[in-house]
């Protein structure tokens, strides 16, 4: 589930990269002015999401302290 998460992190960021050129006239400039700050929330949920879940699958290995 770890590798799924760095997945979607990773997918999320070059989305925040992307998003201007991709959309570019094919959506509104208010959706093109949006997307970067809803790719942005989404990424930090899933960094956190992301990290909890290493954290996890430490302990279950017995990793942790």
């Amino acid at each position: 589930m770890h590798r799924t998460l760095a997945g979607a992190v990773e997918g999320t960021r070059q989305g925040y990269r992307t998003a201007r050129t991709e959309l570019g006239e094919a959506v509104p400039p208010h959706v093109v002015d949006a997307a970067p700050e809803a790719y942005r929330t989404e990424g930090y949920r899933l960094a956190e999401t992301a990290k909890a879940a290493g954290l996890i699958e430490r302990a279950l290995r017995g990793q942790v302290p």
